[in-house]
C-alpha cells in the first residue's frame, strides 16, 4: 500500500513538474513578446536571430522553467518526511 502511495505521490509530483514548466515557458514568450516586441527563437538552429538574442533567451528560459518545477515539486511534497519526498 506504501508503495502506491509513493508511485502516486511521485507521479503526482511529475506531473505538476511538467505543467509548472509548460506555464513558465509560455509566460516567459508572452513577456518576450511583450517586452521584444517579436517572437522568441525558436530554437539554437534559428538563424533569424542573433547569437546572444538566443542565449539571452536560453539563459531565461532555463532559469524560469527550472525554477517553476522546482517550487511545484517543494509544493506538492510539503508535509513528507525528508526520505519520503527524495524518494528514497
Amino acid at each position: 500500500m506504501a508503495d502506491n502511495k509513493d508511485l502516486v505521490a511521485k507521479a503526482t509530483s511529475g506531473l505538476a513538474a511538467a505543467g509548472a514548466a509548460f506555464g513558465a515557458r509560455k509566460a516567459a514568450s508572452l513577456a518576450w513578446k511583450k517586452v521584444r516586441g517579436t517572437e522568441p527563437p525558436d530554437g539554437p538552429e534559428d538563424q533569424s536571430v542573433s547569437l546572444v538574442e538566443a542565449l539571452v533567451w536560453a539563459m531565461l528560459v532555463g532559469a524560469i522553467v527550472n525554477t517553476a518545477r522546482m517550487l511545484a515539486a517543494r509544493a506538492m511534497n510539503r508535509g513528507q518526511p525528508a526520505e519520503a519526498a527524495a524518494g528514497e
